[in-house]
């Protein structure tokens, strides 16, 4: 084992032969630090003072010494550092750290290889405990042994309580034992106990929990905790108390809260180390999920009338010279995008300048006599005019990129589209406006569709999403049976006849034909999950809060993509639960009011129900806060007196319901305005031996509605209007300071 690097701020003192000198000086790199990453048998030191004995193989760093040997970190004020016994002594404010355990002391001596030594006028930390003594015997890694030493687990400099033992054995993250044990609260002895251990494991907890204490109005006290249940949902105890100013106690508590969603997953997966294509495969995939959902890709039993425009080769000739002519004025210089807005026929990408984005090559998206053209020019260079089906395009390469392997150009495109002349249109649609005719007259579609239609009338069952988004949302508007008026495309003129319908699915029949979680089987049904127990971005949805309010989920609805780092998920929120409350159950003395000297005066029961309920109706809107809450409260209490044969009890009983939502929309300037309505039953009755009563406060209704702007009124509305002429009028640049108040920036709060 060597010094590997050795760095020094101040001053370098290095006692050993030139040649390992100039050695080490060529090893020196000024990126080294305290935090360097160490390989195996590599030591780093630094020190305001360095001093290497070769003979000896000792190092002695001074003065804000600082060592390092793998997972052992030492400073102090002098290190000396032996390499062949593996010895590390410090002296003068020793820190010393060990796989997370940190000791204090004036002075160390420590094996880095065994992880045993002695620490003289030590303290140490592991979490949750300081201990400390005359003499710490570092025993193991992770064993440290205290003789005549002292634990604690308050961190002040000088604590309020601790256990002062004759022995005491740490065993990190396992366990702490100790012998002949004093408790000490303020310095005075309170309790011995000859043996005590207590279990460090940090995913053990106590299975019961002892506080002792003193103060002025309990006097000295002991309280015993028996946790029975620990969960985030429910947790429950029971407990006895001693003290000797209040006598004592017994009861039990539950506490309850409940805050999940019920949710239905449509979860498209990533595969490992995917792509950008794989990325953009899945999003696709999902996104079709939500389109599945919302009917477009629905199937629909079809029958149709088609009358086609009668093209000529006047028509296409027209069409080319029209292309060739944009063409020769784009190679001029004219704005290839400024050409595309003017004068092509895509009606998609016309208005971003014939912007098609990025095309990846064998993407499928052109066709492929365009493919063989683009995929060859260079950016900036514009295409030959290219025929296709029905037109002539243009296209320009703006930009290519080659990354993983994919070469992909981003392209602009200018469509002339072959049209028909006038004549030929007004025939044909006087031919469709015949044959609607004769539909509507009562004649049967198939036998006007026979002997009108330029394609055979039977469609069979067609996609929602296969058909042309000209006259798409026509079609899905029909009812069984009916058809559509008569529809003007730039091939011809269309009737459709709805047939049939397939049913839209349901998110379940997606879930389980495309998901590809574990619960596609049960329709994607992930039950009632909490925010903790999904996805960061799902939760942000399904617990949406704050500014997130507007992408909140109701009952019944279905969020849109979310990206996750496994996938892309599609969640419907089915229920939505949030109720909490406890149960307090207790028997205890009652004692007289005094401070100092106290005297028993009775007995008392209590038992105490308290319930918050968020109450699901048709009508919330967690975007608009509207909802419904309901507070309950119960409480039973009898007391008990030792002079007096009386005995008294009484049961309260209280209900509330507070509606709230907003009213408006909130903007930049302004926030809507709230509504808050609440019903509030209270009612108390009074149980005694002889006779009893009850108390009942009349219901109470309270309305508020706060925020609310006065300009809003129906007769301050039209003042308001007046108002804002007569400033219009006045208002100048020579008196700007002249003006009339309005009603704009009025707001009211009515109970």
């Amino acid at each position: 084992m060597g010094f590997a690097r050795l760095t020094v701020p101040l001053l370098i003192l290095l006692i050993a032969w030139p040649a390992y000198a100039q050695q080490l000086a060529r090893e020196t790199e000024p990126s080294l630090d305290r935090s360097v990453q160490l390989g195996e048998d590599e030591v780093y030191g630094d020190g305001d003072k360095v001093y290497w004995n070769e003979n000896e193989e000792v190092v002695i760093l001074e003065g804000n010494a600082f060592l390092k040997y793998g997972d052992v970190q030492l400073q102090a004020d002098k290190i000396w550092f032996d390499y062949r016994q593996n010895l590390l002594r410090a002296k003068g404010d020793v820190l010393l750290e060990v796989d997370g355990e940190q000791v204090y002391a004036d002075e160390l001596l420590f094996n880095v290889k065994t992880k045993k030594g002695t620490v003289l006028k030590g303290a140490a930390y592991s979490q949750p405990w300081f201990y400390g003594g005359d003499k710490i015997y570092k025993t193991g890694e992770k064993e440290s042994f205290i003789r005549g030493g002292r634990v604690t687990s308050c961190s002040l400099k000088h604590p309020h309580y601790w256990f002062e033992a004759s022995k005491i054995i740490v065993r990190v993250d396992k366990e702490l034992i100790a012998k002949h044990v004093v408790l000490k609260i303020g310095g005075i002895p309170m309790l011995y106990l000859p043996v005590y251990r207590r279990d460090l494991r940090k995913e053990r907890l106590a299975k019961v929990i002892v506080k002792l204490g003193m103060d002025s109005y309990q006097g000295y006290f002991t309280h015993i905790i028996l946790p029975i249940r620990r969960g985030s949902k429910l947790s429950s105890y029971a407990f006895y108390e001693y003290t000797t100013r209040r006598g004592t106690g017994m009861g039990i508590e539950a506490k309850y809260n409940v805050n999940d969603v019920r949710l239905r997953d449509i979860f498209i997966k990533l595969p490992e180390n995917p792509t950008r294509m794989d990325i953009k495969a899945a999003e696709e995939k999902a996104q079709e999920m939500l389109d599945r959902l919302r009917g477009e890709y629905d199937r629909y039993k079809l029958q149709r009338i088609f009358i086609r425009y009668k093209v000529t080769d006047e028509d296409v000739q027209r069409a080319r010279r029209e292309a060739e002519r944009i063409r020769e004025e784009a190679l001029k210089g004219k704005d290839f995008a400024q050409l595309a807005r003017e004068r092509s026929d895509d009606m998609i990408s016309k208005y971003r300048g014939g912007d098609l984005g990025y095309i990846i090559e064998g993407e499928g998206k052109l066709p492929p006599e365009v493919e063989r053209v683009v995929f060859k020019l260079k950016p900036g260079e514009i295409s030959p005019v290219i025929p296709v089906d029905g037109a002539f395009e243009i296209y320009k390469v703006d930009d290519f990129l080659d990354l993983y392997g994919l070469h992909e150009i981003r392209l602009r495109r200018i469509r002339i589209s072959v049209k028909p002349s006038d004549k030929a249109k007004e025939e044909a649609r006087r031919r469709g406006e015949e044959a609607l005719k004769r539909i509507e007259s009562g004649e049967p579609f198939e036998k006007v569709a026979s002997e009108l239609s330029d394609e055979p009338y039977d469609m069979g069952w067609v996609g929602l999403n296969e058909i042309d988004p000209a006259y798409r949302y026509r079609i899905k508007r029909l009812k069984p049976g009916g058809h559509t008026d008569l529809i003007q495309t730039d091939e011809g003129v269309y009737i459709f006849k709805l047939i049939e319908k397939e049913p839209t699915p349901t998110f379940e029949q997606l879930a389980r034909q495309f998901s590809d979680g574990e619960e596609a089987e049960k329709g994607g049904d992930l039950g009632y999950r909490t925010r903790r127990e999904l996805p960061r971005e799902v939760a942000r949805v399904a617990f949406a809060r704050g500014g997130e309010l507007e992408k909140a989920l109701d009952i019944g609805d279905v969020s849109g993509v979310i990206r996750t780092k496994d996938g892309f998920h599609v969640v419907k929120l089915e229920d939505s639960r949030f109720f909490s409350g406890n149960i307090f159950l207790f028997t205890g003395d009652i004692y007289s009011y005094g401070r100092r000297e106290t005297y028993k005066t009775g007995r008392r029961w209590d038992f105490i129900f308290n319930h918050r309920q968020l109450i699901s109706t048709p009508w919330d809107s967690r975007a608009r806060q509207r909802r419904l809450i309901l507070l309950t409260k119960a409480s039973l209490g009898r007391r008990t007196l030792l002079y007096t044969p009386i005995s008294s009890s009484e049961l309260r009983t209280f209900a509330q319901l507070t509606w709230t939502t907003l009213i408006g929309r909130a903007t930049a300037r302004e926030l809507p305005s709230r509504f808050t309505a609440k019903l509030t039953l209270d009612k108390t009755f009074e149980l005694g031996e002889e006779e009893s009563y009850a108390i009942q406060e009349l219901p109470e209704l309270y309305m508020s509605w706060s925020g609310g702007k006065v300009r809003s009124l129906p007769i301050l509305k039209q003042i308001n209007k007046a108002l804002n002429s007569i400033a219009d009028k006045i208002r100048s640049e020579r008196f700007p300071i002249l003006t009339l108040p309005t009603l704009d920036n009025a707001y009211i709060d009515a109970d």
